[in-house]
């Protein structure tokens, strides 16, 4: 599906996140699109997950969550 992406920057709380998609339980064809944000990889304390969503708009809503996190 979609690589895993891992954002940095240089200063804050949150320096590093993580963006996944990995398919759910709920159903065929869909998928979370989970975050996980914190100081560090071994410091990733704030997690969300997002969705189910079919197929065809998952990548919508990764673009969705990257642009939410640039802001």
């Amino acid at each position: 599906m979609i690589p895993a992406l891992r954002l940095t920057r240089v200063s804050g709380p949150d320096r590093l996140a993580i963006v996944s998609v990995e398919p759910s339980s709920v159903g065929p064809d869909l998928w979370l699109v989970r975050v996980a944000r914190g100081a560090k990889v071994g410091a990733l304390s704030l997690g969300t997950a997002y969705g189910p969503y079919p197929t065809a708009t998952v990548q919508a809503r990764v673009e969705d969550v990257l642009a939410a996190l640039e802001a």
